[in-house]
């Protein structure tokens, strides 16, 4: 699991059951942390638009991304 999935970059996740969620707006505040845009721009992740980002990683549309939604398309 990433670090900054569990470090407090996401500060106010949403749990739905067992799968932790984060919205776009718990997105955007997470790309304020150096350590999280970082972290994204080191896989060759581009953060330049983060609502695009956003809706990439949000496979399921439900827009809420969860830990699966986030790895698959940091790899």
């Amino acid at each position: 699991m990433p670090a900054c999935w569990e470090d407090g970059s996401f500060s106010g996740l949403t749990s739905q059951g067992s799968r932790v969620r984060v919205n776009l707006q718990e997105f955007q505040n997470a790309m304020l942390l150096p350590r999280f845009a970082n972290f994204l721009e080191s896989m060759g992740i581009s953060t330049e638009d983060i609502g695009i980002l956003f809706t990439v990683m949000d496979s399921d549309r439900s827009g809420l991304i969860d830990l699966d939604e986030f790895v698959q398309v940091s790899l």
